[in-house]
């Protein structure tokens, strides 16, 4: 029997009255512990967890042996000969990436659990398909962030649990759910942009309805948690930067704002509609990606990022470590060099032994993307309180998660989180957005807070 707190306890009770549910715990209040438990508690024979890639490889597998569980574990990693040998493995409880989901065998599990359920919001892709594919008794989904772009998200995330949809059960062609989708978007969202010609959408839930009114038919099959009723934490304190352009890096900005074209010394990069928020991001460092070469193209320095580096120096001179997020591969490039030119240690999640090296402090500055150090990762043991976002991400749970790499269980210091971003540019929209998003998401706590 794992030693589980209360609140813990509280949501094995809920997983083993409900075949189909969501465990929304908030990062760092232990859900991994908590469905192995719940799998024990209920004897499943064999179950399959479905995760991030990193997370498969290492988190499942090594939570298990940290709480002594008595299961036999597989993870699936390797050439598509061993993964094919690992499938065949009857042990009770296998471990994929979502990337593998189209290898599992359909019919050899009793449960299925969704690790980061929000990789399935999209009910057009091939892994919700995948997802609905594989047919279990029990269906369970984990997360921190279900509303990480609103409330639009909801409906494939259900559906991949066999929650959300208009007639009962699952046993239905995976593709009914793309205009079950439809009927359902149209019945309770309506796009504030669609007669704008941009290429993106902005939902919003037409009046009289409200997030309470959507979440009523399936309130009941959804357990939240928030970690702030449960765990005593140091304080977060946000530290804005808007940063102003210089004269050259504004022309070039609204440049390409204007005409969806930027001129450079190489000639003219046309920008098409569905890239031009994230050419006009880069832009924002400094930079631009030819579209045909893939190569960034520099103006020469970025004012931005140069004040990132120059704060980040300052810091470690202090005595610091600090955390810092990055967007886009020549970003991280230009970082990395500027700050070791200043003597800073730096260090990626992509090196081996990164971890042991920043938990005994032999680097200076860990240089992650949010989507490769958001899930798993436990950062705080070094001591680190300093988190730099040197570009934003639009993604709410990378967003969240990132943040909570260092502000959760086990921090001893104030969290100190720094975030620049270019001054009446893109970037101030992005934080404007993850704002309002944030604050979606605590609506949706409150409403479905046990």
């Amino acid at each position: 029997m794992l030693k589980l707190e209360n609140y813990q306890k509280r949501a094995v009770e809920f997983l083993t009255r409900h075949p189909r549910a969501v465990l929304s715990m908030d990062m760092g209040l232990g859900k991994t512990a908590t469905v192995i438990e719940a799998l024990n508690r209920l004897q499943v024979r064999r179950a399959l967890i479905v995760a991030p890639k990193r997370v498969a490889l290492t988190v499942w597998k090594e939570e298990a042996e940290k709480w002594n569980d008595p299961s036999e574990w597989t993870v699936i990693e390797g050439t598509p000969t061993r993964r094919a040998a690992l499938w065949k493995k009857k042990t009770a409880r296998t471990v994929c990436s979502y990337e593998q989901l189209k290898e599992a065998p359909t019919l050899d599990y009793e449960a299925i659990v969704f690790d980061e359920l929000t990789r399935l919001k999209h009910v057009t892709s091939k892994r919700f398909l995948y997802a609905l594919g594989i047919k279990t008794a029990i269906r369970w989904g984990l997360t921190g962030t279900l509303l990480s772009n609103g409330a639009i998200d909801l409906f494939g995330q259900l559906a991949a649990l066999d929650i959300y949809h208009a007639t009962p059960h699952l046993a239905r062609a995976g593709k009914v759910y793309i205009p079950e989708f439809f009927r359902w978007r149209a019945t309770y969202f309506e796009d504030l942009n669609v007669f704008s010609g941009l290429p993106f959408h902005r939902w919003r839930i037409i009046p009289p309805h409200t997030l309470k009114t959507i979440l009523e038919p399936v309130n009941g099959q959804i357990f939240t948690l928030r970690a702030e009723d449960y765990i005593t934490l140091p304080p977060q304190r946000f530290r804005y930067h808007p940063h102003a352009l210089t004269e050259e890096e504004s022309a070039r900005y609204k440049d390409a704002k204007t005409l969806l074209r930027v001129e450079t010394e190489e000639g003219i990069i046309a920008l098409n509609d569905k890239s031009t928020f994230q050419k006009l991001q880069t832009l924002c460092s400094g930079f631009l990606y030819d579209p045909e070469s893939a190569r960034p193209i520099w103006s020469g320095k970025s004012s931005k990022l140069e004040a990132v580096v120059d704060m980040v120096a300052s810091m470690v001179g202090e005595g610091e470590q600090a955390l810092l997020f990055y967007a886009f591969r020549a970003e991280a490039d230009y970082l990395r060099q500027c700050l070791e030119k200043e003597g800073v240690t730096v260090i990626t999640p992509q090196e081996n032994g990164f971890l042991t090296a920043w938990n005994s402090r032999e680097v200076d500055v860990l240089l992650a993307h949010p989507a490769s150090a958001g899930h798993g990762l436990n950062l705080q043991q070094s001591g680190c309180r300093l988190m730099v976002w040197s570009s934003l991400t639009f993604d709410l749970e990378l967003w969240m998660q990132g943040i909570a790499r260092l502000h959760r269980r086990g921090q001893r210091a104030p969290v100190d989180v720094h975030v620049f971003y270019g001054l009446e540019t893109v970037e101030a929209y992005a934080l404007r957005a993850l704002q309002k998003k944030a604050g979606l998401m605590d609506e949706f706590k409150k409403l479905t807070h046990r």
